[in-house]
């Protein structure tokens, strides 16, 4: 049996890809540090999207149901 210690993963930015790897990394208790430059959450203002390619990370996570709820559902977007 190995007694090493995984190594520690450092993500670089706070946004949504940086905070659900962080999340699933530390399901599998693999330590980590999430690293932002801003020194205060400010918001923005602006609007977020959510393809179908991040919603089974968002099931895996069990936060589908609750972004289903606080979402308002686009059919279609025309550019």
């Amino acid at each position: 049996m190995s007694t090493q210690r995984p190594p520690t993963v450092s993500i670089v930015g706070a946004e949504l890809g940086g905070l659900m790897l962080g999340a699933l990394l530390e399901r599998i208790n693999i330590p980590y540090h999430i690293l932002k430059r801003a020194t205060e959450v400010r918001p923005l203002g602006s609007a977020m999207t959510l393809g179908a390619s991040i919603l089974p990370v968002s099931e895996q996570l069990g936060l589908l149901e609750k972004i289903k709820q606080a979402s308002l559902p686009c059919c279609s977007l025309d550019i």
